[in-house]
């Protein structure tokens, strides 16, 4: 097979300002990397260094593996939002090209010449001697008149007066301008001949070009164009013959034997002529037949078997890759890939089941373990008990929480009991009252506590042991599922109507109820479970969470790493930056800042029987029967 070798030389113009241009070449490779700012020149050799050595360190033998590499190198030396690169490389006569941003390659094979890729691209194709490719970037193009004009630099010209003419016409004093010219040609390789020394020859000089004027730019000659020049080398006549001494040769002087080889009385051919002899064998053979059989078999059956794994490995690796890339923007879809890689994984398992691989499996559960992890940002916490209500009452058990200025009600519906627990402190004070036994949710405010019973309405505590009647029930209420005091206004989210009703404080009271929604902002809240309020109102539709601002539908979606969550607590407040989702299914609390980026999650076994859910002093709560636990979420 042929075997091809590039080489490239590069024009720089004026270096943008606080920006960087330039790149790197060989005999098996190419880079050219342009960044308008954000970059300076220490930065971009470190990562023209850094694609180099992924591409001569890597084992690349297809496309995929070159597309690995280089992704692999943009994404650790973590360059700006905007950048242009073109990257080349081949492998025996196949190139293989990838461009980003506005990186670009014009190719030249004969005398077509074209555009061959622009943008976010990759591609292959084998090569001829002889090819041109010309790589660059839209603004060095714009500085060349456009596509057209670029175009007619190249045409028909030779490298080095392709480079010639970028000088001519002082494209190199441009700002933005960079260009690398790359010519392709056949290596030669000879077959071993003997060494003939040859004079010195004369150094070539260096195969880049960069910042160069017109003025230093000079004709191209052999010497300058990546070569040196060596004399014909003069072979000398062969000497004659050397004739020599011809030896007779020696016959050994050996002692002839006569009669047959033997053993006292029994014979080699006796031995070779027995039955029992020809049976021992006949059996040997049959032996050694069957051995070669069977275990040829076993061989080749493990090498098809490692030869499988090998192939779904390389599949997984690919997916967890493909998920590794686009997390950053698409969390959700990230775990879907995920999803299909442990797939294939569960896939295998099942297949090597008793086949002594348990650990070539663990590597590539690990594998996807890690990506997983990384991508989904999950964290397992140690969660401490931080309170017992059995201290209180054995019987104790919490129904609903609520959490204001470092105080929390925690409702005993069961035994008609409200419990002020101090965050910091830990002390406590009972509120105790039969009309709230069967009630459903609880509230503070003011130092006052608030309680909604499903009979008796919105009540309220005058004293440790008595409650006044605030908003009396509605025939119009269907199902309450969530209730809170924001502002000294009361809030009630009926999940049957598809309302949240706000009652406005007023003197001796509150209002008549009224819709929280503006005209036509109503949505279906029959999956509706809580809601949470910090200006905003943020309510828990199970798969998703809906967020209105003074009654509009605004947007919220975190881009929670499950494709069907089921998020049955909900917690925020206005001095909370961020929103707390706890799903009891998988035991797990999501966390996203406000502006809908998803953070990170927390796994916990406390999530699964929780009641109740906060936050204080960077600390997260989940309260379940009677006890409340808590991890810190530094």
């Amino acid at each position: 097979m042929d075997m091809f070798t590039a080489l490239g030389k590069i024009v720089i113009g004026k270096m943008p300002t606080g920006g960087f241009m330039g790149g790197e070449s060989s005999d098996s490779f190419f880079v050219l990397l342009s960044v308008e700012s954000g970059l300076d020149e220490v930065a971009g050799a470190t990562t023209l260094a850094s694609i180099k050595d992924a591409l001569t360190t890597n084992n690349i033998h297809n496309l995929k593996d070159f597309e690995n590499a280089v992704s692999s190198s943009i994404m650790q030396n973590n360059l700006p939002a905007h950048f242009d690169l073109v990257v080349g490389y081949i492998l025996e006569n196949v190139l293989y090209v990838k461009t980003v941003g506005n990186g670009t390659v014009l190719y030249r094979r004969g005398s077509a010449l074209d555009e061959l890729m622009t943008g976010n691209k990759t591609a292959s194709g084998e090569l001829v001697d002889g090819d041109l490719l010309i790589c660059t970037t839209q603004g060095a193009k714009s500085t060349a008149h456009g596509l057209d004009g670029f175009k007619t630099l190249v045409q028909k010209s030779k490298q080095d007066e392709i480079l010639q003419k970028i000088q001519e016409k002082e494209l190199s004093t441009k700002e933005g301008f960079v260009a690398q010219v790359v010519q392709f040609s056949k290596s030669t390789e000879s077959l071993a001949q003997p060494v003939i020394p040859a004079a010195p020859s004369q150094t070539g000089a260096d195969l880049s070009v960069q910042n160069v004027s017109p003025a230093q730019q000079q004709p191209a000659t052999p010497s300058s164009v990546g070569g040196s020049v060596l004399p014909q080398p003069t072979i000398p006549q062969a000497a004659a013959p050397q004739t020599l001494p011809v030896q007779e040769p020696v016959t050994p002087d050996m002692p002839s034997r006569k009669g047959r080889f033997s053993f006292s009385g029994f014979s080699i051919k006796e031995l070779l002529h027995s039955r029992v002899f020809i049976i021992v064998i006949a059996v040997v053979l049959v032996g050694v037949l069957v051995w070669s059989v069977v275990f040829g078999y076993q061989r080749r059956q493990a090498a098809q078997l490692n030869e499988h794994i090998a192939t779904v490995k390389e599949e997984i690796d690919g997916l967890l890759q493909e998920a590794e890339d686009i997390a950053t923007l698409d969390t959700e879809q990230a775990t879907v890939i995920i999803t299909e890689a442990k797939n294939k994984y569960t896939a295998l398992s099942t297949e090597l089941k008793n086949k002594n691989k348990d650990s070539q499996l663990k590597d590539i559960q690990d594998s996807i373990d890690a990506i997983e992890s990384k991508i989904v940002k999950r964290e397992e916490k140690q969660f401490d008990e931080f309170y017992d209500l059995a201290l209180e009452d054995e019987n104790a058990t919490m129904q609903d929480v609520f959490v204001s200025d470092g105080e929390a009600a925690l409702l005993d519906a069961n035994n008609g009991r409200v419990y002020i627990l101090s965050l910091d402190s830990k002390s406590i004070e009972k509120y105790v009252s039969p009309d709230i036994a069967e009630a459903t949710a609880v509230a503070l405010y003011g130092g006052k506590v608030y309680v909604f019973h499903p009979k008796k309405g919105v009540l309220r505590f005058t004293s440790t042991s008595k409650v006044e009647s605030l908003v009396a029930p509605d025939d119009e209420w269907g199902t309450i599922r969530d209730f809170a005091v924001y502002s000294g206004n009361l809030y009630l989210l009926d999940s049957t109507s598809d309302e949240v009703y706000k009652y406005l404080v007023a003197e001796g009271g509150f209002s008549d109820k009224r819709s929280y929604f503006g005209a036509g902002e109503s949505i279906d809240l029959g999956s509706a479970d809580r809601m949470a309020i910090d200006g905003s109102i943020f309510i828990s539709l199970g798969s998703s969470i809906a967020k209105y601002t003074q009654g509009v539908r605004d947007q919220f979606n975190p881009n929670l790493p499950t494709e069907s969550p089921s998020i049955s607590i909900l917690y925020t407040d206005v001095d909370e930056d961020h929103v707390y989702m706890l799903d009891k299914k998988v035991a797990t609390v999501y966390i996203s800042d406000k502006e809908e980026t998803f953070q990170k999650q927390i796994q916990t076994k406390f999530a699964k029987e929780a009641t109740g859910m906060f936050v204080y002093n960077n600390a997260l709560f989940i309260s379940t029967g009677s006890k409340i636990y808590s991890t810190s979420l530094e």
